[in-house]
């Protein structure tokens, strides 16, 4: 479908570059159509409820997604299809082991984000706590106590001090040697889950109130919302000096412009939630989602290179390791790995039983994979 000179049935502009027909006929832009529920209310005629994805199984909306998701594999970076190096690899992932650390025992709360801080220690969120932990002992050196509900994000500051996003909809900047909470943003309406440092010194969250803020430390102030996600905003990281990549339950991924708050582009494909993703030295990304997949997309175009299948649950994490492999960890605790320039699978291996909580990329032979129940594991190639 051609969309540059036709206009959306429901906000009278050129359509954008992902149109869906509805079930009555009407074209109006994806980004318009409420994909918090599967079923909803037509918003131009207003005489049927949409089932969503019904919806996407229409034969005008497969073609045109096709469009968006293009699965084809990347030539590989070998020459003349030589694969000795892939099996090589093979074999290295094959000799792959792990030293276990059990943390003191939280019986009743559950980990569900971790970091290595480059200290050396980790530091964790579990219920509304947040520890630094010494590795070679396993013991709690800091604890930083003050917010009210789960904590779902916990990273350090290029100052020192710590940052964490909270169920209780604020974000704190905490002193990491007193422990003293030094200041508490507030303004989300509703889950912050996750926060992020900025190149200028700023701070950056996103929340299940489908928002995402720019935050003034020092002025503590807000000083950009940006909105377009039309679910939950899980995941955002930086990409480049001035844009921010955002991941959604909307099932789209966005890139924005931390000068203008504009949407630059977004990626249609994924037919479920989306939680994480990574960023290649290219600016490509690389996503994971509920629907079992792991996609791989050309940050230019905003089109799907390629679509990694096997999982046969929900994938809450993935991770680029050394650039050539990609790392995706499964609901079920199992863990594949695949060649990122091929699309190959290498291997399969069982992460954390029964449950995997998060990964972190150490270095080019070293990674670390937590569970809820404080076990972590590093895994040595």
């Amino acid at each position: 479908m051609n969309t540059n000179y036709l206009l959306c049935d429901f906000c009278n502009q050129n359509l954008a570059s992902m149109a869906i027909t509805l079930p009555c006929g009407f074209v109006v832009c994806l980004d318009h159509l409420n994909m918090k529920n599967n079923s909803f209310k037509c918003i131009v005629c207003h005489d049927h409820v949409i089932d969503f994805e019904q919806c996407l199984n229409m034969p005008k909306n497969r073609k045109n997604l096709k469009n968006f998701e293009t699965q084809i594999y990347i030539d590989p970076v070998y020459p003349n299809n030589n694969f000795t190096e892939l099996n090589n690899r093979i074999g290295k992932w094959n000799q792959l082991s792990y030293y276990q650390i059990n943390l003191t025992n939280h019986p009743t709360l559950r980990l569900f984000y971790f970091e290595i801080l480059p200290t050396g220690e980790i530091i964790t969120a579990t219920g509304n706590l947040i520890n630094i932990w010494q590795i070679n002992t396993g013991n709690v050196i800091k604890t930083y106590q003050g917010h009210s509900s789960k904590v779902h994000m916990v990273k350090m500051l290029k100052n020192g001090n710590i940052v964490s996003c909270s169920a209780d909809l604020t974000i704190k900047i905490w002193h990491r040697e007193t422990e003293k909470c030094l200041l508490t943003l507030t303004g989300h309406t509703d889950w912050v889950n996750c926060v992020i440092e900025l190149p200028n010194s700023c701070i950056c969250s996103s929340s299940d109130d489908q928002t995402i803020k720019v935050w003034d430390i020092d002025k503590q102030l807000c000083l950009m919302t940006l909105k377009g996600h039309n679910n939950y905003v899980h995941t955002i990281a930086v990409s480049g000096e001035n844009e921010l990549v955002s991941a959604s339950a909307d099932r789209t991924l966005k890139i924005w412009n931390l000068t203008t708050g504009e949407c630059i582009r977004t990626f249609i494909g994924h037919q479920n939630w989306i939680h994480r993703f990574d960023i290649l030295n290219n600016g490509d990304i690389i996503s994971c989602s509920d629907d079992k997949t792991v996609k791989l997309w050309d940050k230019a175009s905003g089109k799907c290179k390629h679509t990694f299948r096997g999982h046969n649950d929900s994938v809450l994490h993935v991770k680029i390791f050394d650039n050539r492999e990609v790392i995706s960890c499964c609901k079920d605790g199992n863990v594949k790995i695949w060649d990122l320039n091929t699309g190959e699978f290498i291997r399969t291996f069982v992460g954390h039983e029964p449950s995997l909580s998060g990964i972190f990329i150490v270095n080019n032979r070293q990674f670390v994979t937590s569970s809820y129940e404080h076990t972590f594991r590093i895994w040595n190639l």
